[in-house]
């Protein structure tokens, strides 16, 4: 009587193992090399071919993960960023009310902080993909889905993790020159998403402004509502 493998149910030959565990080790080895190849490949090449890199990695239905990837870095910069930001904005505002340099780092928790900042900042990139959806494809009948519009999200996230980490090196400086480097980063990242959502969803570009306009507006309020209120929890 013929034995079959009882993982994948494949007829197995006498005195021989099945082959499925080792094909799916290379599977997996190569689905970790894509993500990581396509991680790299979007870091170096969105600052020189924005857009062009944009259409190559926001348009696959495989994309969702490596999307998410780099979402995830870029929370987790944002929760540094915000961290080392409220420590240059207590200096700061100490030095100009006393005239003199008085580090306040010691009573800025990193860990309350840092949790505050990357629960905001997951909840603002949810946010942009939520709202643009709505507006973008529900209300104004357009192209992309939700999981096209969290994939366009997290592959342009690169932008503004470049911006925040100069901005954390800034933020030894001064806290307004690591809000104005934050800011401006903000602003590549959405002159690209926008950019995108014209060129690879063909949204309406006399409907854009109100999409963006809404986008923006209701993700920054929201975000900084829930993390004003995060932050008043842990250290009120």
């Amino acid at each position: 009587m013929a034995k079959f493998c009882t993982k994948c149910g494949k007829p197995l030959e006498d005195g021989k193992k099945c082959d499925c565990e080792k094909e799916n080790k290379t599977e997996e080895q190569v689905v970790e090399n894509n993500l990581v190849d396509g991680s790299l490949d979007i870091f170096k090449r969105i600052f020189v071919n924005p857009l062009k890199t944009v259409k190559k990695y926001a348009n696959g239905n495989n994309n969702l993960t490596l999307s998410l990837i780099l979402s995830l870095i870029n929370i987790i910069i944002f929760g540094l960023f915000f961290y080392f930001l409220l420590n240059s904005l207590a200096e700061g505002l100490m030095s100009s009310i006393l005239g003199i340099g008085l580090s306040l780092g010691a009573e800025i928790d990193f860990m309350k902080t840092f949790f505050a900042g990357i629960l905001g900042m997951a909840l603002a990139l949810l946010l942009i993909a939520s709202i643009t959806t709505l507006f973008a494809s529900v209300i104004f009948k357009g192209k992309g889905t939700f999981k096209d519009y969290i994939t366009l999200t997290g592959i342009i996230t690169p932008i503004s993790s470049a911006a925040l980490i100069v901005a954390i090196i800034c933020s030894f400086i001064s806290y307004k020159l690591a809000l104005a480097i934050a800011f401006i980063g903000a602003v590549i990242y959405f002159v690209t998403f926008v950019q995108s959502m014209i060129d690879i969803y063909k949204v309406n570009k006399e409907r854009i402004s109100y999409i963006v306009a809404i986008t923006i507006a209701s993700t920054y309020i929201i975000a900084i509502f829930v993390t004003y209120k995060l932050l008043e929890a842990i250290y009120m």
